[in-house]
């Protein structure tokens, strides 16, 4: 059966609001800065964090926790998703990977790899949030020096949505591993 989207993870996501959540969550290295946002994915059941008490904050996200979270916020049916062919996929990441890749929103390094273990890149991440969330239409030319290549459209269009503004005002840091 296809994937599909959850209905009401996505109306609920879009009905919070930063008056409505409630900011609480156990991890004791989230600090001001991602506060919001980590209490947003915790809250809604997006996110474990990396132990009871730790979210992992400045630790490399890597391809498999990346496909597990968004997995979650699109709500997909994890369960009968078909096997994607990917032989790297340990049983906590397997039915997120192949629910996303049955949908074409990630992809592996080979045909037979996933890559679970490595970190994500920025470039990478930017494809998968595109493709994830349909922000295609939202793309537009970036102030970027360093996009170009297979992540530039996804990147002008997470620009172009608002959802990012770079590493800094020139760069997007496309290689740059995703924390």
């Amino acid at each position: 059966s296809a994937a599909e989207v959850n209905p009401t993870v996505s109306a609920a996501a879009a009905k919070a609001s930063y008056y409505e959540m409630e900011f609480d969550h156990p991890f004791t290295d989230v600090g001001y800065r991602y506060e919001e946002a980590v209490s947003f994915l915790y809250n809604f059941e997006i996110i474990k964090g990396k132990t009871p008490t730790s979210f992992g904050t400045h630790q490399n996200l890597t391809r498999g926790d990346a496909a597990v979270i968004l997995a979650n916020a699109l709500g997909l049916d994890t369960e009968n998703a078909p096997d994607a062919g990917f032989k790297d996929l340990n049983s906590r990441v397997r039915g997120s990977v192949n629910a996303l890749a049955e949908l074409g929103i990630v992809a592996g390094k080979t045909a037979d790899t996933f890559g679970t273990g490595e970190p994500l890149s920025r470039g990478a991440m930017a494809k998968f949030l595109v493709l994830g969330f349909d922000l295609e239409e939202y793309a537009e030319q970036t102030p970027f020096t360093d996009v170009g290549g297979v992540f530039a459209p996804y990147i002008e269009a997470l620009y172009g949505s608002g959802i990012t503004n770079g590493k800094t005002a020139t760069s997007f840091a496309v290689g740059q591993n995703i924390t």
